[in-house]
């Protein structure tokens, strides 16, 4: 077989460089879907075992977590923001369960991850 019977057509290229893929960010949630979002704010509409809109602001150094527009956890963060928060998270029925936002911000403070577990469960996961 000679060269001129093999087309580039016919054999992949096995060290040709991949096409550029654009990434747009992955949410995870079957309960779970985000309404709004921006610099440090996240808001997420629950349904399901947990019903409502759960909202996590970070502005004018104050960290918040509101379910509903009722508060669940605060902190000032002066110099470092709390990227694991732990709170109680009402469910439909009223009782509350551990719950835990876990966020990674880049160097703008812009989200990287932003995550909610609730009893063990990854309720929301959003990847940037």
């Amino acid at each position: 077989m000679s060269a001129d019977d093999m087309s580039s057509d016919e054999t992949p290229n096995p060290y040709r460089s991949p096409s550029p893929v654009q990434h747009q960010g992955v949410v995870y949630g079957d309960y779970a879907k985000r309404r709004r979002g921006g610099f440090l704010f996240r808001e997420i509409e629950l349904t399901g075992r947990f019903d409502g809109v759960l909202r996590y602001t970070g502005w004018w150094f104050v960290q918040r977590v509101f379910l509903n527009d009722r508060r669940l956890w605060w902190k000032i963060s002066w110099l470092t923001l709390q990227r694991r928060v732990d709170f109680r998270l009402p469910d439909a029925t009223g009782q509350a369960v551990d719950a835990t936002l876990q966020m990674d911000f880049d160097a703008r403070l812009r989200f990287r991850r932003f995550q909610l577990i609730a009893d063990d469960v990854s309720i929301y996961d959003e990847i940037v």
